[in-house]
């Protein structure tokens, strides 16, 4: 699309077409493109709208900030949750972005450039997204980080009581992997699962089949397996799961990442991973070389940078998400990459004694 094209009309209503938040670079953190904070009547806008917006074709659809905006077109952001309700964890070869809704709306397998097969940050549901949340109202909701790791928690309060959903990326010793586990902390709390697998950014449907334990979903040189122990069924070329977890009870999920043409990869101790995952960044973080009074923000910050840092080049990334391309062009297209974080060079300078792996 030309920079200076108007916002396409949709159904003949004054309305613009999604554009990524992510990527408008004239909006601050939390508003839409017109710089505006979000309020009642821009949410209000927003699912007035929200009907009539066409489905956004991540593969190939051009949008550039600084569009010029008309006082005639509204517009909306796409994303389901404010970037700041967006928590990282990774692997240090991929990284996956966790809503403070417990939705996982963006995740690339194998490695940060690759094509996202959960895309809802830049779209809608519909371009895949893995959500597991209790399934009622939710009174209270908590997040924190482990101390000197990248184990995220999320705690979630209701009337009938609480549970703790634990997300992580087991460092990258054998199979691709995300694992969440789901712990009763009080009472009985209801939940709910919605499993959306569209690789390719949202434009391929796999095909899902019955596995050991869960499914797998293949489309083309790509294969995920879903694991767990509970009890999982297809809705609407979705899977979907509803259970109830009692305090003390722990439900683990898997997720991993194997080329069609390899065995299917066999299933980890989500318990053991946990332990070794907290393990391996607690070695790591400790040898931070800093004791002053900001210690907690400076390991939290390193954890971040290492976590955006592919450990096979050392080469580090800008954001954990990609840019949609400026124009089709393929494979080829620099626009679609993750972006290197300029200035670098000079990084090694403020972290020094706990940069090298």
């Amino acid at each position: 699309m030309s920079p200076h094209r108007r916002p396409t009309l949709v159904r003949g209503k004054p309305c613009a077409i999604a554009v990524p938040f992510l990527i408008a670079s004239n909006c601050r953190p939390g508003g839409d493109l017109c710089g505006r904070s979000p309020g009642r009547e821009d949410s209000g806008l927003r699912a007035s709208f929200q009907s009539e917006i066409l489905a956004l074709n991540l593969k190939g659809v051009a949008q550039r900030p600084g569009i010029p905006i008309s006082t005639d077109y509204v517009m909306i952001r796409s994303m389901a949750s404010r970037i700041e309700d967006y928590a990282l964890i990774g692997d240090c070869e991929t990284a996956a972005l966790v809503g403070r809704d417990g939705s996982i709306d963006w995740l690339c397998f194998p490695r940060f450039d690759s094509a996202a097969c959960f895309a809802a940050l830049l779209g809608t549901a519909d371009h895949g997204r893995w959500a597991l949340a209790p399934d009622t109202e939710i009174k209270k909701v908590q997040r924190r980080y482990r101390p000197g790791t990248l184990v995220l928690e999320t705690e979630y309060y209701t009337d009938s009581g609480a549970v703790r959903l634990i997300d992580f990326m087991p460092p990258r010793t054998r199979t691709p992997e995300l694992i969440r586990v789901v712990e009763g902390m009080s009472g009985h709390v209801p939940m709910a699962l919605d499993l959306g697998i569209r690789f390719d950014y949202g434009s391929v449907v796999p095909w899902v089949r019955r596995s050991e334990g869960g499914i797998r979903a293949t489309a083309g040189p790509e294969t995920l397996y879903f694991r767990t122990r509970a009890q999982i069924s297809g809705q609407g070329l979705r899977t979907v799961a509803n259970f109830t977890v009692a305090g003390g009870d722990r439900v683990p999920f898997e997720l991993a990442w194997s080329p069609t043409h390899q065995s299917e990869p066999q299933p980890t101790d989500p318990e053991q991973s946990l332990q070794e995952t907290e393990e391996w960044w607690m070695a790591w973080s400790g040898r931070c070389a800093f004791h002053g009074e900001w210690h907690d923000a400076v390991v939290r910050s390193l954890i971040t940078l290492k976590a955006l840092t592919y450990a096979p080049t050392g080469g580090m990334v800008a954001v954990a998400r990609r840019r949609l391309p400026d124009r089709n062009r393929g494979v080829g297209n620099r626009g679609r990459l993750c972006r290197r974080l300029h200035g670098g060079g000079r990084l090694p300078t403020g972290v020094h004694g706990c940069t090298r792996r």
